[in-house]
């Protein structure tokens, strides 16, 4: 991305509005949306807003030439199309000359043990991959980064297991720090890539190690294992072909994220 491009955020949140000020730095004109228009945070970062209801009819969006859609499923009770239909209606609403980059998830490949590529096997109907494919349908030349769980900054996973039981402490994790979605993000924006990319770690240690680091840096109770716990065969989420792109991640090893 050498010239300078129309972008629109939509769902510029912990994640989106990083990445949104990460473009404007680049020299982008960055709009950012969320329902109402208004939020502190944009003001603080200078950025201009626009309110933007993905469950209502939207206005004439054909003049962004690059969205961002970053904004997670959070699908009523009962409706797991919801996802679909706001990207569907979002998809609609853009010139099909528009370049997309949807923030996915690797929730799409399946809960068993196994190493993921992005040529691996989806779960069809879980609700980011039905939002996928609505995207294709519409920009089959998208860019899809199906990101693991994402930590850093106020992100400590382990804090939800404090005083808990780990059921599964051999397990190995999938994360990745935000600061490495957003490098990634751009360095693929600006490589032109298309198709699908994992943004994951390339390092996994096991959930036991990184949870009791997180427990550790925020004082809180540790948890608990029950004794003889079977170890796991492991769940891995490939990023080589993330790596392949020359990608070098600024934080690969989750044990050693900031915290």
């Amino acid at each position: 991305m050498t010239n300078s491009l129309r972008v629109l955020v939509v769902g510029a949140g912990w994640l989106g509005l990083p990445l949104a000020e990460a473009l404007k730095a680049a020299g982008h004109a960055v709009q950012v949306s969320n329902r109402s228009g208004a939020h502190a945070a944009f003001t603080a970062a200078g950025l201009s807003a626009m309110a933007l209801d993905l469950d209502q009819a939207l206005p004439d969006l054909t003049a962004v030439e690059l969205v961002i859609a970053s904004f997670p499923p959070a699908a009523r009770a009962g409706n797991d199309t919801l996802y679909a239909q706001r990207l569907q209606r979002l998809c609609q609403a853009l010139s099909p000359e528009a370049r997309f980059v949807l923030v996915s998830s690797t929730g799409v490949y399946p809960q068993a043990a196994g190493v993921y590529t992005e040529d691996s096997a989806t779960v069809a109907e879980h609700a980011v991959r039905q939002g996928e494919k609505v995207v294709l349908k519409h920009f089959p030349q998208a860019l899809i980064l199906r990101a693991g769980g994402l930590a850093g900054y106020d992100r400590l996973i382990g804090r939800y297991f404090s005083g808990r039981e780990l059921v599964d402490p051999t397990q190995v994790v999938n994360l990745i720090q935000r600061d490495d979605v957003v490098g990634a993000a751009l360095h693929l924006m600006a490589a032109g890539a298309q198709g699908c990319y994992n943004l994951v770690a390339p390092e996994h240690p096991s959930k036991a190690v990184v949870y009791a680091a997180d427990l550790e840096a925020l004082q809180l109770t540790p948890f608990f294992v029950v004794a003889n716990k079977d170890e796991e065969a492991p769940r891995i989420i490939s990023s080589n072909k993330l790596l392949a792109t020359g990608y070098r991640f600024e934080h690969p090893n989750p044990l050693y994220f900031p915290r």
